[in-house]
């Protein structure tokens, strides 16, 4: 009998692969009407619309970009939705006898599914690997999975990131994403010429509140914060409203003005910092122009208006927050050529902090996990 090649032998060795696949699904009756399921193509069409219903409303246009990143979401809560709808069949069909293999692909089949989902939403995408924000922000939340439980960490995670993100917006604009900064902007309540002024003007307090004492600026800048952060926080809390079962009226206005007083209360409290550094350095004597490191050492005060929310907003607040002050550390050194994007590198830990994270279902907004996954654990 003849060798068999090398190119031979792979074919083989492909096609006993496959057969042993098909097997296995024959084995544990699992067919197409498992993929093509209405649970999954529920996940789908709920992740899709998700994503671009608020965009088109925010920006009232639609780009191909758009619609194809809502695919790509779309790609990834199905996918997920499918490993777990086959995964909730092979526990009826094998409840014992199973293999140490089984057992591992069981317990690790959300991390898994979510990982490879992730993969395949990213490449549709095409441009979401390019994000330092998405990737930090994913990181994050995978890093909460498996960090200890401190108490009030939260909070010094908010003032931390307060320090960070309003000393950069005040000195080097140019280090925040430009959507943030926007909002910073919008929300800060000063025009850009009064922040330029801060980085040189002696008296801090003639340019935050000119007029007024700084016993008097609360009240006059509180009020239309107050207003602004309404218009954040009551489409985003009815939204929530809108799909949630128990459509509590008291627990949605109770979540609209906790949520717009923190915000109010953050922007105005980091003023008053100011307003206490300037007290300082005149009593002191240390006049002159203010630096970055000394926006940094007192603007954390804004970080505990996180008091201000309930502990599972509060959570995800410091997410939130602690990943622009993580990027604009990274913008900074990427400025000076210490460190760069990788588009391959972005997509690996992308995909593997979704997969960390959803592996841990239960430390997620259990919204997110019952509304739009599903899960059947």
């Amino acid at each position: 009998k003849m060798a068999q090649s090398p190119s031979e032998d792979k074919k083989r060795t492909l096609q006993a692969y496959l057969e042993d696949a098909l097997s296995w699904f024959r084995d544990n009756n699992v067919g197409p009407q498992h993929i093509l399921n209405p649970h999954i193509l529920k996940g789908f069409t709920k992740a899709f619309l998700s994503f671009l219903v608020p965009t088109i409303l925010l920006t009232r246009k639609v780009t191909f970009q758009n619609v194809r990143r809502a695919v790509a979401l779309g790609v990834f809560v199905g996918g997920v939705r499918a490993s777990d709808h086959i995964l909730s069949v092979l526990k009826t069909n094998k409840a014992e006898d199973q293999t140490e293999l089984e057992k591992f692909v069981k317990k690790y089949s959300l991390g898994i599914s979510a990982f490879v989902s992730a993969l395949v939403g990213i490449t549709i995408d095409g441009e979401i690997q390019h994000s330092v924000t998405v990737t930090i922000w994913a990181m994050i939340r995978a890093l909460r999975t498996i960090s200890p439980s401190i108490p009030h960490a939260e909070v010094f995670i908010m003032c931390l990131s307060a320090s960070q993100i309003l000393s950069t917006w005040l000195s080097a604009r140019q280090e925040l994403p430009a959507t943030y900064r926007k909002f910073l902007d919008i929300h800060g309540g000063m025009n850009l010429k009064q922040q330029n002024a801060l980085l040189g003007h002696v008296d801090t307090c003639s340019v935050i509140h000119p007029g007024k004492s700084c016993a008097e600026f609360p009240f006059t800048f509180f009020p239309p914060s107050f207003k602004r952060s309404l218009k954040v926080y009551l489409p985003i809390f009815l939204l929530q409203f809108v799909f949630s079962k128990s459509k509590n009226p008291k627990f949605f206005i109770a979540n609209v003005l906790r949520s717009s007083l923190f915000l109010s209360w953050y922007c105005t409290s980091a003023w008053l910092s100011l307003c206490g550094l300037n007290q300082l350095r005149q009593k002191t004597g240390l006049l002159g122009g203010q630096s970055r490191l000394q926006f940094f050492c007192h603007t954390w005060i804004a970080g505990l208006a996180t008091l201000i929310e309930r502990k599972g907003r509060s959570v995800e607040l410091a997410s939130y927050c602690a990943t622009y002050a993580a990027e604009t550390v990274f913008n900074y050194c990427e400025q000076r050529k210490w460190v760069s994007v990788s588009p391959s590198l972005n997509s690996l830990i992308l995909a593997t902090s979704v997969g960390m994270a959803l592996h841990a279902y239960d430390q997620q907004p259990q919204m997110l996990i019952k509304w739009l996954f599903k899960l059947s654990h």
